[in-house]
């Protein structure tokens, strides 16, 4: 017997499951694309590349983002957008933990839960 369609999510309802030490996450997958919730602890660094195509937003926190050579502070309110494979780091400040939303196209199969 197929599984129904999902088509309604409640974040505030399902735990954040560990992608990584630092790293929790909750996610919405479709068939094209992607919506995580994130929140990376206090001093997470990360650097790598991927073949997607990955937007965000920051909901709270302080994070570097560099993406290529280029690096800049962001903050809640700040948006960002990372083309596909090229390579990306966030260094999240030391005082609080970072949550931010992306957006990933095609989804990461690693993010699906």
């Amino acid at each position: 017997m197929k599984e129904p369609e999902q088509y309604f999510f409640h974040f505030s309802k399902a735990p954040y499951k560990e992608k990584r030490l630092g790293v929790l996450l909750k996610s919405i997958t479709g068939d094209r694309s992607q919506l995580c919730l994130i929140e990376l602890a206090p001093g997470t660094e990360t650097w790598h590349v991927h073949d997607h195509e990955q937007i965000g937003y920051v909901l709270s926190g302080k994070v570097t983002l560099s993406i290529g050579d280029i690096a800049e502070s962001l903050g809640p309110g700040d948006g960002y957008r990372i083309p596909a494979n090229v390579e990306h780091g966030f260094a999240v400040s030391f005082d609080s933990k970072l949550e931010y939303i992306e957006v990933f196209c095609p989804p990461k199969v690693e993010n699906a839960f």
